[in-house]
Protein backbone atom coordinates (compact mmCIF):
# COMPACT_ATOMS: atom_id res chain seq x y z
CA UNK A 1 0.00 0.00 0.00
CA UNK A 2 1.22 3.38 -0.64
CA UNK A 3 1.05 5.82 1.80
CA UNK A 4 1.13 9.68 0.74
CA UNK A 5 -0.07 12.78 2.70
CA UNK A 6 -1.17 15.25 0.33
CA UNK A 7 -3.57 18.08 0.80
CA UNK A 8 -6.90 18.06 -0.30
CA UNK A 9 -8.51 20.56 -3.17
CA UNK A 10 -10.75 22.15 -0.72
CA UNK A 11 -8.62 22.70 2.13
CA UNK A 12 -5.71 25.10 -0.15
CA UNK A 13 -8.83 27.60 -0.43
CA UNK A 14 -9.67 27.10 3.06
CA UNK A 15 -6.85 28.92 4.77
CA UNK A 16 -3.73 27.27 6.01
CA UNK A 17 -2.96 23.61 4.64
CA UNK A 18 -0.95 21.50 6.85
CA UNK A 19 0.13 19.17 4.14
CA UNK A 20 2.23 16.31 5.08
CA UNK A 21 3.98 14.99 2.31
CA UNK A 22 5.21 11.60 1.41
CA UNK A 23 5.74 9.16 -1.50
CA UNK A 24 8.50 10.96 -3.13
CA UNK A 25 6.58 14.46 -2.66
CA UNK A 26 9.26 15.40 -0.19
CA UNK A 27 11.96 14.17 1.43
CA UNK A 28 11.24 11.82 4.62
CA UNK A 29 13.60 10.58 6.99
CA UNK A 30 15.09 6.62 6.09
CA UNK A 31 13.57 5.63 9.62
CA UNK A 32 9.73 6.98 8.78
CA UNK A 33 10.22 5.59 5.74
CA UNK A 34 11.08 2.02 6.75
CA UNK A 35 8.52 2.31 9.97
CA UNK A 36 5.36 3.12 7.21
CA UNK A 37 7.14 0.17 4.74
CA UNK A 38 6.22 -2.30 7.51
CA UNK A 39 3.38 -0.53 8.83
CA UNK A 40 0.25 -2.72 8.66
CA UNK A 41 -3.50 -0.49 8.09
CA UNK A 42 -5.34 -3.76 9.59
CA UNK A 43 -3.60 -3.18 12.96
CA UNK A 44 -4.41 0.65 13.55
CA UNK A 45 -7.53 2.08 14.94
CA UNK A 46 -8.50 5.57 14.31
CA UNK A 47 -8.39 6.67 17.89
CA UNK A 48 -4.58 5.51 18.14
CA UNK A 49 -3.39 8.18 15.45
CA UNK A 50 -2.10 11.50 16.14
CA UNK A 51 -0.89 13.98 13.81
CA UNK A 52 1.28 17.02 15.23
CA UNK A 53 2.61 20.10 13.16
CA UNK A 54 5.26 22.76 14.34
CA UNK A 55 5.14 25.95 12.99
CA UNK A 56 6.24 29.36 13.45
CA UNK A 57 4.23 30.74 16.51
CA UNK A 58 3.33 33.82 13.97
CA UNK A 59 0.88 31.13 12.24
CA UNK A 60 -2.47 31.34 14.17
CA UNK A 61 -4.95 28.61 14.53
CA UNK A 62 -8.53 30.77 14.12
CA UNK A 63 -11.07 28.16 12.34
CA UNK A 64 -13.12 25.73 13.00
CA UNK A 65 -12.01 21.91 14.10
CA UNK A 66 -9.13 20.52 11.81
CA UNK A 67 -10.08 18.24 9.07
CA UNK A 68 -8.70 14.89 8.11
CA UNK A 69 -9.02 14.10 4.39
CA UNK A 70 -8.57 10.61 3.56
CA UNK A 71 -8.56 9.57 -0.34
CA UNK A 72 -8.32 5.92 -0.82
CA UNK A 73 -7.49 4.53 -4.85
CA UNK A 74 -8.15 0.98 -5.29
CA UNK A 75 -7.00 -0.53 -8.72
CA UNK A 76 -9.27 -0.56 -11.31
CA UNK A 77 -11.50 1.79 -9.39
CA UNK A 78 -12.46 5.60 -9.01
CA UNK A 79 -11.21 7.01 -5.68
CA UNK A 80 -13.24 7.82 -3.12
CA UNK A 81 -12.62 10.75 -0.58
CA UNK A 82 -13.90 11.18 3.42
CA UNK A 83 -13.49 14.08 5.67
CA UNK A 84 -12.92 13.21 9.51
CA UNK A 85 -13.20 15.78 12.43
CA UNK A 86 -10.02 15.91 14.39
CA UNK A 87 -9.81 18.07 17.52
CA UNK A 88 -6.77 19.81 19.20
CA UNK A 89 -4.93 17.58 22.16
CA UNK A 90 -2.41 18.14 24.64
CA UNK A 91 0.94 18.03 23.28
CA UNK A 92 2.70 15.14 24.44
CA UNK A 93 6.25 16.08 26.58
CA UNK A 94 8.23 14.05 24.78
CA UNK A 95 6.86 15.76 21.05
CA UNK A 96 6.85 19.24 23.12
CA UNK A 97 10.73 19.05 23.38
CA UNK A 98 10.41 19.84 19.63
CA UNK A 99 9.43 23.34 20.03
CA UNK A 100 11.91 25.51 18.86
CA UNK A 101 12.25 29.21 20.16
CA UNK A 102 9.58 31.42 17.72
CA UNK A 103 7.63 27.78 17.27
CA UNK A 104 4.47 26.17 18.78
CA UNK A 105 3.81 22.56 18.29
CA UNK A 106 -0.06 21.45 18.06
CA UNK A 107 -1.03 17.72 18.08
CA UNK A 108 -4.65 16.68 16.72
CA UNK A 109 -6.90 13.16 17.00
CA UNK A 110 -9.87 12.32 15.86
CA UNK A 111 -13.01 12.88 17.88
CA UNK A 112 -14.92 10.33 19.03
CA UNK A 113 -17.26 9.53 16.49
CA UNK A 114 -14.96 10.03 13.24
CA UNK A 115 -12.68 7.81 14.61
CA UNK A 116 -15.47 5.29 14.99
CA UNK A 117 -16.61 5.94 11.10
CA UNK A 118 -12.95 5.98 10.15
CA UNK A 119 -12.27 2.69 11.71
CA UNK A 120 -15.31 1.29 10.11
CA UNK A 121 -14.29 2.45 6.88
CA UNK A 122 -11.13 1.22 6.73
CA UNK A 123 -12.43 -2.74 8.27
CA UNK A 124 -14.41 -2.19 4.70
CA UNK A 125 -11.65 -1.67 2.90
CA UNK A 126 -9.64 -4.60 4.27
CA UNK A 127 -12.19 -6.43 3.47
CA UNK A 128 -12.63 -5.49 -0.23
CA UNK A 129 -9.02 -4.16 -1.24
CA UNK A 130 -5.84 -6.22 -1.51
CA UNK A 131 -2.89 -5.04 -0.24
CA UNK A 132 -1.28 -4.48 -3.23
CA UNK A 133 -4.34 -3.25 -4.67
CA UNK A 134 -5.19 -0.10 -2.68
CA UNK A 135 -3.51 3.60 -2.04
CA UNK A 136 -4.31 5.47 1.03
CA UNK A 137 -3.76 9.67 0.79
CA UNK A 138 -3.98 11.39 3.82
CA UNK A 139 -4.61 15.30 4.36
CA UNK A 140 -5.02 17.81 7.38
CA UNK A 141 -6.76 21.55 6.83
CA UNK A 142 -6.61 23.83 9.47
CA UNK A 143 -8.18 27.54 8.80
CA UNK A 144 -5.84 30.24 10.01
CA UNK A 145 -3.99 33.39 9.82
CA UNK A 146 -0.45 34.85 9.72
CA UNK A 147 0.62 37.83 12.27
CA UNK A 148 3.69 38.76 10.22
CA UNK A 149 1.94 39.36 6.74
CA UNK A 150 1.02 37.62 4.13
CA UNK A 151 4.66 37.27 2.41
CA UNK A 152 7.72 34.81 3.53
CA UNK A 153 8.58 31.27 4.36
CA UNK A 154 6.44 29.73 6.91
CA UNK A 155 8.57 26.19 7.91
CA UNK A 156 6.38 23.60 9.24
CA UNK A 157 7.65 20.21 10.39
CA UNK A 158 4.75 17.36 10.78
CA UNK A 159 4.66 14.34 12.53
CA UNK A 160 2.58 10.99 12.77
CA UNK A 161 2.09 8.61 15.45
CA UNK A 162 0.62 5.09 15.03
CA UNK A 163 -0.15 3.64 18.37
CA UNK A 164 -0.34 5.36 21.66
CA UNK A 165 2.88 3.56 22.73
CA UNK A 166 4.88 3.91 19.55
CA UNK A 167 6.95 7.41 19.00
CA UNK A 168 6.58 10.12 16.52
CA UNK A 169 7.86 9.93 13.57
CA UNK A 170 8.84 12.96 11.28
CA UNK A 171 6.87 12.90 8.00
CA UNK A 172 8.03 16.08 6.43
CA UNK A 173 11.01 18.64 8.14
CA UNK A 174 11.20 22.60 8.36
CA UNK A 175 9.47 22.73 4.87
CA UNK A 176 7.94 25.92 3.50
CA UNK A 177 4.14 26.07 3.97
CA UNK A 178 3.59 28.85 1.59
CA UNK A 179 5.56 26.45 -0.94
CA UNK A 180 3.31 23.54 -0.54
CA UNK A 181 0.40 25.83 -0.56
CA UNK A 182 1.43 26.76 -3.97
CA UNK A 183 2.04 23.40 -5.44
CA UNK A 184 -1.41 22.03 -4.11
CA UNK A 185 -2.64 25.31 -6.40
CA UNK A 186 -3.88 27.40 -3.70
CA UNK A 187 -4.62 30.77 -5.15
CA UNK A 188 -3.98 33.25 -2.37
CA UNK A 189 -1.61 33.51 0.06
CA UNK A 190 -2.58 32.62 3.93
CA UNK A 191 -4.41 35.84 4.82
CA UNK A 192 -3.43 38.28 7.79
CA UNK A 193 -4.42 38.17 11.33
Amino acid sequence: MTRRFLPGKAAATAGILAALVLAGCSPVPRSTMAALHSFDLSTVAASDVRLAVRSPSTLVLDGGAPVLTVTVSIEGAASSERRYVMTEIATPPALATEARPGSVVQTFALDGRSAGELDAYLAELRRTAAPGQRSLSIGLAIEGCRTDGPDGRLPVTTYVQLSPTGPFMVLTRQRDLTAIMAMAGASAPIRAC
